[in-house]
């Protein structure tokens, strides 16, 4: 992956790994090179040592059209709630 993605999922990974009861939701446009990126990012999450059943895949989502998978936290405290990530053209 690129520098900046790779900066992005690692904070990510980092973020779930010291929040136990943070779930992510991860959502694509429904392509398959959507489906592939979604995977690539699972993979390198559960590399990082973050369990599987804390990622899920959301319904495909018409405004992640350009390319982006849209990153969403779910159960996150108050200050994280809102925090979204997004990611473009990882396949890993």
């Amino acid at each position: 992956p690129g520098n900046e993605t790779q900066a992005v999922l690692s904070r990510v990974g980092s973020y779930l790994r010291n929040n136990p009861f943070v779930f992510l939701e991860l959502r694509g446009d429904g392509s398959t090179k959507d489906d592939r990126r979604i995977r690539a990012i699972i993979k390198y999450l559960t590399d990082w040592g973050i369990d599987e059943d804390r990622i899920t895949i959301g319904d495909n989502n018409s405004q992640t059209n350009n390319g982006f998978i849209l990153m969403e936290y779910r159960n996150a405290d108050s200050i994280n709630l809102f925090n979204t990530e997004i990611i473009y053209g990882y396949e890993g």
